[in-house]
C-alpha cells in the first residue's frame, strides 16, 4: 500500500478542566462552600529527565495535572543542572501538538478511534501477519526514550513471547559501537574518571552538547593538566583546549596508530604491565609500524608534529584518559577505531583513571562475558524464538551482544525478504523515517508492510506514514524507574487519552494471546516481580571466557587486556583492528560530508514541535567554510542543497571557519527536505556493529537549494 504523509492534526483540548475558575458554575459551587475542593493544590515532586542519557534530576511544581515549572534538583547527581530541554518539560507535556486519542488511517487521512477498537484491530492484524508469514515477520523498534530504561526488558519479553527475535533499538546506530569497542579491549565498558586525569583527549565528541551537566569538568582538567581536542570540527570546547588537532573525517584510526607507534618505538608504554597483563602487543606493533608521523599527516591532514606532541602528552603527563564519541564511530570500521583508542589507555596502564561500568550479564562470574548485555525476565520466561534476528548473518557480534536486530538492514528485509519477510512494525518512541540511514529506501519498505504502528506522544514523520498512531504518555506521566534508585510514581496523570508505554504493551499482549506473560497493570508491578537474566545456550557458547581466564585481572575471554581479541575470531572476524579509510572524493562529489553532530536546540528528532526550541534554531544549517561558500557564490543564510549518491537535502548556509574548506557538516533529526538521512546509505556498514557511515561520506553543493 502507498503511505501518504498525513498532515498533523490539531486535536481538541483536554476533556477535563485542570481547574475551575471562580465565576459561573464555580461561583455556584463556592456558594455551597465547595469551591476549595475544585482548586488544585500546588505541589512539588522530584523526577529524572529522560530526554537524553544524562538523566538530570529536577523538581516539578504542579497544579493538579499541570506542570507549571521545573527546576534543577540540587540533591541529584547532576547538582541542579537543567538544560533548555529540561526547562521545556512543561511545554513538552502541555503543548497542543500532543496526540490525545488513538488515530487510524483511512485513505490519506487519520480518524480518531477509541482504545478498545485500536488495540483489537492491531491485535487482529498482528495475528494475521503471524499466521501468514511467521512470528519473525514482526519488528518492534524503539529509540532514545528507552535507553537504559527497564521498559527495554518488557519489549524483549513481548518479542520473545510473540516468537520474533526482531527487537531493534537505537543501539543499531548510537552508543553501542563505542561500548562494544571498549569492552572488546577491557572486557567491560568504562568512561574516563574526570577527577583523576591530568591529560584528557576529547576525541570525536563535544561534551558541552552531548553531556552538558559534566562540561565544567573539562575546565577543571585544563587547570591541573592538559586538554586536547581531536575532531573534524573546531567545536566550542576545542576553542578552549590547550591543543586542537583537526583530522579529516574517518581518519581517526590513522592518528591513533601514529600515537601507538611513537609510544612503542620510544618505550613510553607501561612495560611491566603490558608484559604481564596485555594480550596482542606484537600484533598491534606490526599494525602501527607503517603509521609514521609523515604518513599520519598525509592521511589525516594534521601537522606531523602533532602526532608526536599528543603521544608524548598522553604517555608522559598521566594519568591520562580519552572522552571519545560518535565522531570516531560512524565510519566503515568504527568499532576497531574505538579499540585502537582504548588500546592507548591500556598501553599506558591508565585503567586506574577510568570508571568501569558493567557486571557479568548472567549474574554469575564465568558464564558469559560482561560484553553481553543482560536481558532480565520474570517467570514464566517465554521460549526462545526459532529464528535469529535480522542482521545476524552479517553482524553476529552485534546481535549476540544485544539480542537485537540490526535496524540498518530492516529495509532490505522488507523489500527483498532477506533472510525472511518482515511485514509488520511497531515503533515505540522512535522516528526512523528521520533518524535511520537512507530514509528514501525505508519509506519504500514501509509501503510494503501490512501493518505499521507508531506509539508516541506526537505525530512524528514516521507516524504520518503509519496505519495506527497510539498516543503515549511522556516520561513525566509515567512511573520513573531506574536500576538501583528510588522508584517514583508519575508526576502528573497522562494528558488526554494518552497511556503509559507499558500499559499499551500489556494491551497489545492481551489482544495477541500473551496475557500469561503480562499479568501486571503497570510498569512498577512488572518490575516488583522477581526476575533473572536469561541467556540462550548458543550465546553461552560464543561468549564464554576461556578456562585459563579464571583468576585473570580483567573480565575478557583471556583474563587480560586484549589488544588482539579472543572473541572476534569466534565470529569469523580478525582479532586485530582493521584500518578502513573513508571514501575518496571524486569530480562529481568533491567534498567530504559529516552528518549528525548534536545541536543545542534539539536531541535527535525530538523537540521540533515546541515553539521555544524552534526559536533557538528555526531552520537546519549546513556548516560550510567561508572560502568554499565564496567559490559557490553563497552568502550567510542562503539556501544550499547537499547532494550525495543516495539523495539530496536542503539547508541554510552557515559560513564558519570551524570546518575545513573540504568538509560540509549537517545536523541529524530534521524532518522534511532537511532530513540528513536522505543523504546517508546502508552500504559499507561497520563489520562488527553494523553501524552506518553517517560521518564519512562524499558530497557536492548546489547553491539555491533547487
Amino acid at each position: 500500500m502507498t503511505r501518504t504523509p498525513t498532515r498533523k492534526l490539531r486535536l481538541t483540548r483536554r476533556d477535563l478542566l485542570r481547574w475551575v475558575p471562580v465565576g459561573g458554575a464555580a461561583a455556584a459551587a463556592a456558594g455551597l462552600g465547595a469551591a476549595h475542593f475544585l482548586r488544585p493544590v500546588e505541589a512539588q515532586a522530584a523526577g529524572e529527565c529522560r530526554i537524553c542519557t544524562m538523566h538530570c534530576g529536577f523538581i516539578a511544581t504542579t497544579l493538579g495535572d499541570t506542570v507549571v515549572k521545573v527546576e534543577g534538583d540540587q540533591n541529584s547527581n547532576t547538582r541542579g543542572f537543567l538544560c533548555e530541554h529540561g526547562k521545556a518539560i512543561p511545554e513538552l507535556i502541555h503543548t497542543d501538538q500532543r496526540l490525545k486519542r488513538p488515530l487510524k488511517r483511512e485513505g490519506d487521512a487519520f480518524v480518531e478511534i477509541g482504545w478498545d477498537q485500536a488495540l483489537q484491530e492491531i491485535g487482529a492484524r498482528l495475528l494475521a501477519v503471524k499466521e501468514k508469514f511467521g512470528p519473525e515477520a514482526l519488528v518492534v523498534q524503539t529509540g532514545w526514550p528507552f535507553v537504559r530504561h527497564p521498559m527495554i526488558h518488557l519489549l524483549h519479553r513481548f518479542c520473545r513471547a510473540f516468537g520474533t527475535p526482531n527487537l531493534a533499538t537505537v543501539a543499531s546506530l548510537c552508543e553501542a559501537s563505542g561500548r562494544m569497542g571498549r569492552s572488546l579491549v577491557y572486557g567491560t565498558n568504562y568512561s574516563v574518571d574526570m577527577r583523576k586525569v591530568r591529560t584528557l583527549l576529547v576525541w570525536g565528541s563535544n561534551p558541552p552538547r552531548t553531556a552538558p551537566p559534566w562540561a565544567y569538568l573539562l575546565t577543571n582538567v585544563k587547570k591541573r593538566g592538559k586538554l586536547v581536542v581531536i575532531d573534524v570540527v573546531k567545536t566550542e570546547i576545542a576553542e578552549k583546549a590547550n591543543l586542537f588537532v583537526r583530522v579529516r573525517p574517518g581518519t581517526d584510526s590513522a592518528f591513533a596508530l601514529g600515537m601507538i607507534r611513537h609510544i612503542l618505538a620510544n618505550n613510553l608504554h607501561a612495560q611491566e604491565f603490558v608484559a604481564t597483563q596485555v594480550l596482542g602487543l606484537e600484533e598491534l606493533r606490526a599494525l602501527a609500524e607503517e603509521w609514521t608521523p609523515e604518513r599520519v599527516a598525509e592521511v589525516t591532514g594534521c601537522a606531523k608534529d602533532q602526532v608526536v606532541e599528543v603521544a608524548e602528552l598522553f604517555a608522559k603527563r598521566g594519568p591520562s584518559g580519552i572522552w571519545d564519541g560518535l565522531g570516531i564511530e560512524h565510519h566503515r570500521a568504527g568499532v576497531d577505531t574505538v579499540r585502537l583508542v582504548s588500546s592507548l589507555v591500556a598501553l599506558c596502564n591508565y585503567g586506574g583513571a577510568q570508571t568501569f561500568h558493567d557486571k557479568p550479564a548472567a549474574g554469575a562470574t564465568g558464564e558469559v562475558l560482561p560484553l553481553v548485555l543482560g536481558i532480565e525476565q520474570q517467570q514464566p520466561v517465554p521460549p526462545p524464538p526459532q529464528k535469529m534476528p535480522i542482521g545476524y548473518e552479517e553482524y553476529p557480534v552485534f546481535c549476540a551482544v544485544h539480542r537485537q536486530a540490526q535496524a540498518s538492514l530492516l529495509p532490505r528485509a522488507v523489500l527483498e525478504d532477506r533472510p525472511y519477510p518482515i511485514r509488520a512494525m511497531i515503533h515505540f518512541g522512535c522516528n526512523p523515517a528521520v533518524t535511520t540511514p537512507d530514509s528514501g529506501r525505508l519509506r519504500a519498505a514501509y509501503d510494503k508492510l501490512e501493518l505499521l504502528v507508531s506509539v508516541d506522544p506526537f505525530l512524528s514523520e514516521s507516524g504520518e506514514l503509519a496505519d495506527y498512531v497510539l498516543p503515549a504518555a511522556t516520561f513525566v506521566e509515567q512511573p520513573m524507574l531506574r536500576w538501583g534508585k528510588e522508584q517514583h510514581p508519575a508526576i502528573v496523570e497522562p494528558q488526554g487519552q494518552a497511556r503509559p508505554d507499558a500499559e499499551i504493551l500489556f494491551g497489545l499482549a492481551s489482544q495477541v494471546g500473551l496475557r500469561e506473560y503480562f499479568p501486571w497493570q503497570n510498569l512498577i508491578e512488572a518490575f516488583e516481580a522477581p526476575r533473572s537474566v536469561v541467556l540462550d545456550d548458543w550465546l553461552k557458547e560464543k561468549m564464554a571466557p576461556l578456562p585459563e581466564a579464571r583468576g585473570g585481572n580483567f573480565p575478557t575471554a583471556s583474563g587480560k587486556v586484549e589488544l588482539a581479541s579472543v572473541v572476534l575470531p569466534r565470529f569469523g572476524l580478525p582479532s586485530v583492528p582493521k584500518v578502513e579509510l573513508p571514501d575518496e572524493k571524486t569530480a562529481e562529489y568533491p567534498l567530504q560530508l559529516v552528518t549528525g553532530p548534536r545541536q543545542r536546540a534539539y536531541v535527535n528528532s525530538q523537540f521540533h514541535q515546541l515553539p521555544s526550541m524552534a526559536r533557538l534554531l528555526p531552520e537546519a544549517e549546513a556548516l560550510i567554510h567561508p572560502e568554499r561558500g565564496r567559490s559557490l557564490g553563497l552568502v550567510e543564510g542562503a539556501k544550499v542543497a547537499v547532494v550525495t549518491a543516495t539523495g539530496r537535502s536542503v539547508y541554510r548556509a552557515k559560513l564558519t571557519e570551524a570546518v575545513d574548506p573540504e568538509v560540509v557538516v549537517v545536523p541529524n533529526g530534521w524532518p522534511g527536505e532537511a532530513n540528513a538521512n536522505r543523504l546517508t546509505s546502508t552500504e559499507g556498514l561497520d563489520p562488527i556493529s553494523g553501524f552506518p557511515r553517517l560521518r564519512g561520506l562524499v558530497c557536492r553543493l548546489e547553491p539555491g537549494g533547487r
